[in-house]
């Protein structure tokens, strides 16, 4: 599955890419290009998640995912660092600096991933940094704030 931001012209630049590369994306049985669908959802039933500079590499590593960023030569150089998310954390995924590195390691984790504690932990960090609390307790912690700083117990600043 390839999970687009937007559907539309994301989906046919994709298309586009493909067919560049002499792929045709409709003569590929187990190719599905999406732009909506609920991204949560796919990554719990995925057993590699690959992406870049989006947080859904957080989300599927606190899930336990296999999940790989590409690191290619061209992005690792100093005027794309801008583009490059994560940079601190990189520990918490697998990099794969070539388009060779990036199948072997889609195949070598296919078959065989089990975060260490030490990975899980790592990554639970990185969501609670990046998205939100791991108990699930953001909301309620938002909502008793906003709360105390209309009753005027809280200062805004």
């Amino acid at each position: 599955v390839i999970k687009a931001k937007w559907g539309g012209g994301w989906i046919a630049n994709i298309e586009a890419l493909l067919e560049g590369q002499g792929l045709h994306p409709g003569e590929i049985p187990n190719l599905l290009i999406v732009g909506d669908g609920d991204a949560q959802k796919m990554m719990a039933r995925s057993d590699v998640v690959i992406g870049f500079a989006s947080t859904t590499l957080v989300e599927s590593a606190a899930m336990g995912r296999a999940t790989i960023l590409p690191y290619f030569h061209e992005i690792s150089s100093e005027r794309m660092a801008d583009f490059v998310f994560y940079r601190d954390d990189f520990d918490c995924f697998d990099l794969a600096r070539s388009p060779e590195e990036l199948e072997h390691l889609i195949e070598t984790r296919l078959s065989d991933f089990t975060p260490t504690p030490e990975l899980n932990n790592r990554r639970i960090e990185l969501f609670e940094k990046y998205v939100s609390h791991w108990d699930a307790s953001a909301t309620e912690k938002c909502v008793a704030k906003l709360t105390a700083m209309i009753e005027g117990r809280e200062n805004s600043g």
